[in-house]
């Protein structure tokens, strides 16, 4: 199952730091610096919704951050 996850630092004074702390997380595919009230958006590929709780506790012992998961239930096309 794929999902997006959107990080907002609890700490902006770390922010910097978060793409390198998780750039060797299993599961996570991509990190993105972004606009709007978040500041990274992560791209993720687990087996399962238990793997994907697993992931998400995995972030928040790494980073101080909050977090918002949107998790994609149809793939139409990729490029």
């Amino acid at each position: 199952m794929s999902a997006y996850i959107s990080l907002t630092p609890l700490d902006y004074t770390e922010a910097s730091l978060i793409p390198d702390r998780l750039r060797d997380v299993d599961g996570i595919i991509s990190c993105d610096a972004v606009s709007g009230s978040s500041s990274y958006l992560l791209m993720v590929r687990v087996a399962s919704t238990r793997k994907l709780e697993t992931l998400l506790n995995t972030i928040h012992a790494a980073v101080p951050v909050s977090t918002d998961t949107t998790m994609v239930l149809r793939r139409y096309f990729a490029k």
